[in-house]
């Protein structure tokens, strides 16, 4: 949460993407909350060129991976 907040802070527009509604990583108004099921799965990649669609299309998007299924599945 402390990225969060201090990319905030900064001005920059922050998603969350969780596949838990009640997980600790929700709990900010930091950041716009995603909900996606699978979203820590082999699925993950193809989970989030979807989530891509809903967020404004001329910003660039930097992805910070938050567990290391995370950073397998969009490693591959």
């Amino acid at each position: 949460l402390a990225i969060t907040r201090a990319l905030a802070r900064a001005g920059i527009e922050v998603y969350a993407v969780n596949h838990d509604r009640s997980g600790p990583g929700t709990a900010t108004r930091y950041a716009k909350i995603l909900y996606a099921e699978g979203i820590n799965s082999d699925r993950c990649a193809s989970i989030l060129l979807e989530l891509r669609k809903q967020l404004p299309p001329n910003r660039p998007i930097v992805v910070y991976p938050s567990s290391d299924n995370i950073v397998r599945s969009i490693s591959v």
